[in-house]
Order: C-alpha cells, then sequence, then structure tokens
C-alpha cells in the first residue's frame, strides 16, 4: 500500500536495518514533499504522482518536512535504498536534497513546486504528473556539475556576495512561510537605495583581479530566478563556473545591472567583467553575507569550487 504523506517526524530507517531486494530498492521512490512551497497547491499532484506510480509497478514513499533540513536528514538516511528521489517543493529544498545525495548519486527527478524553480525553467522539466512519471520510466539522466561552497555545502544553481546576498539576509529575517515573487520587489528596491558599499576581493583560479568588486555572482546555470538572466552562457555540466564580477557600487548602477539582468545582456556593460574558473574566492568584511540557491548561508570569506558532472538529474528530453 502506496503511503501517500508521512510526517517528517516519523523514523527512517538506518543503515543497520535489513537492505532492500536490489531489484526493489532500483523501484523504490522517495517523493520529498516541502508542503508550504507553492502554498501547498502540488499537493494533490503528489498524490497522483505516487498512485500512478504505484500503478507501474514502483514504491512510492512520500516524507513531508516540516522544518530546514529535514529533507537533508531524510536523504542521508534512505539514499541507500532508493532507485530514485522526487523532489516535490522549490530551489531550497532541491538543495537539501543534493547534499543529502552527493555521495551516494542517486538519480534527482523535480515536481516544481517553489517560487523560484530555477532547474525546472533551465531544463524544461515536465511539469505533469504523466510526464514526470514517464521521464522515471525511461531514467534519462544528465550528470550535472555542483558548486562546492566553503567545506562540504553543494549547489546546483549558484551562490553570491555583495548586493543581492544583502538583500537575501534581510528578507529571511522577516520571512514568514511560502513568499510570492511580486512579495521581492519591494524589498529589492528598499535595498537599492539603502545598501553600503563594501569593496570585495576576487581570485579566479589562484590570480586576485587587480581591482575591487562591489557584487559577485557565481552561477551553474543561465536563469538567475524569476525573469532575471545573469550568466547567460553557463552550461551546467561542463566543468566550468561562471563568474560575474561588478564593479559599479551606485544605487543607479545596481538598477541597471537589473535591467540587463531582464535583457540577458550583463556580459555588455563596461563595468562588468564575464569570467569562467574553476575555483573562485571572494573576501570582505566579515559581517557581510553570501547566499546560496537564494537563501542566506554564512559570511565572507566564500570559497566556490566546481565538482564536474556530480548530480544525475532525471530530464525529459
Amino acid at each position: 500500500m502506496t503511503t501517500l504523506i508521512k510526517k517528517s517526524k516519523a523514523p527512517v530507517r538506518s543503515r543497520g536495518s535489513a537492505s532492500l531486494a536490489p531489484t526493489r530498492r532500483l523501484r523504490m521512490v522517495r517523493i520529498v514533499v516541502n508542503p508550504v512551497s507553492g502554498r501547498g497547491k502540488h499537493l494533490g499532484k503528489v498524490r497522483r504522482l505516487a498512485n500512478k506510480l504505484t500503478r507501474m509497478g514502483y514504491f512510492p514513499d512520500v516524507f513531508e518536512t516540516s522544518r530546514a533540513g529535514d529533507a537533508l536528514e531524510y536523504v542521508r538516511e534512505n539514499a541507500w535504498q532508493a532507485g530514485v528521489f522526487v523532489v516535490a517543493g522549490g530551489d531550497g529544498t532541491l538543495n537539501e536534497v543534493v547534499n543529502g545525495n552527493i555521495d551516494t548519486r542517486v538519480p534527482i527527478a523535480v515536481l516544481p513546486a517553489g517560487t523560484g524553480n530555477i532547474l525546472a525553467k533551465e531544463f524544461g522539466l515536465p511539469w505533469d504528473v504523466r510526464r514526470i512519471c514517464r521521464s522515471i520510466q525511461e531514467k534519462r539522466v544528465r550528470h550535472l556539475d555542483a558548486i562546492e561552497v566553503g567545506s562540504g555545502r553543494y549547489s546546483l544553481l549558484l551562490t553570491s556576495a555583495g548586493f543581492d546576498s544583502s538583500i537575501a539576509y534581510a528578507f529571511h529575517q522577516k520571512r514568514r512561510g511560502t513568499m510570492r515573487m511580486r512579495q521581492y520587489v519591494v524589498p529589492l528596491f528598499r535595498e537599492i537605495f539603502a545598501y553600503r558599499y563594501r569593496p570585495l576581493r576576487v581570485t579566479i583560479d589562484g590570480n586576485e583581479l587587480p581591482y575591487d568588486a562591489a557584487h559577485v555572482i557565481v552561477g551553474n546555470v543561465r536563469s538567475y530566478g524569476g525573469p532575471f538572466e545573469f550568466a547567460s552562457h553557463a552550461v551546467p555540466d561542463d566543468g566550468l563556473l561562471d563568474v560575474l564580477v561588478f564593479r559599479g557600487h551606485r544605487w543607479w548602477q545596481h538598477v541597471r545591472y537589473l535591467w540587463a539582468g531582464l535583457l540577458h545582456e550583463c556580459e555588455k556593460l563596461p563595468d562588468c567583467d564575464y569570467l569562467q574558473a574553476r575555483e573562485v574566492s571572494v573576501e570582505g568584511a566579515e559581517d557581510l553575507p553570501y547566499q546560496i540557491d537564494g537563501d542566506p548561508a554564512g559570511f565572507l570569506p566564500l570559497r566556490a569550487r566546481i565538482v564536474p558532472r556530480s548530480v544525475p538529474l532525471v530530464v525529459a528530453r
């Protein structure tokens, strides 16, 4: 019988428990659900997905998170007995699943349900249950690079320091539950005028840039979120980080950067350098935050390196 929704406090099988038979393990689909993503509108899809997978001969197990870190813990405990993980949530939930799965590398499918859904947009991942099931059945996997930030934290999307990371930090201090994209507009424009410039020192593959930066984005995909695209030439499995170094720090330059992001033309700006690298470090004031995939993740220094083809993503084409 299919488990439809399992609360995050339910016990998970430890490595000391009896192992699943290999055939059953490969057909075990572990669905990680963030119930507040997209205001819960995806929960009906999760039930239909579980039911359809059961009819197809799979063994779905649905796990519902209740706090940050639940998905990470669940995946670490159960990756050794899973054939596929399905992420039913946003980019933050996906980030936790990637981090929990980085050593075991079980294929990951996505049922988009968040505010940004950057990876789903980047790869045209299916949004309907029938196509997601078909993708799982056909086992079409693309191995993506990951960004290791600091020591042992991973991202598929991006990390950054400067103007936008300060916005992310301020926004998440006041955030309550899931948010709509339009709710980012007021904090964004408030920060444009309030942000206090502090210089950043950037080192690319061991070579320090000869100037200070105001803002740095280290990306693995083109999309930043919403309508913005900064790393327009990023390829998520080319073994390289795409790095944008912005030098301007006045309010009207921030506006221009945002406009260029809307037009996908940041590399044309005279005060922006578009670089590629395998390792990047950003140093500056120790109270300046950096962000990973839109969430505050720590304070400078920021160090990022590429981990090639380390995340197997189930794709539709």
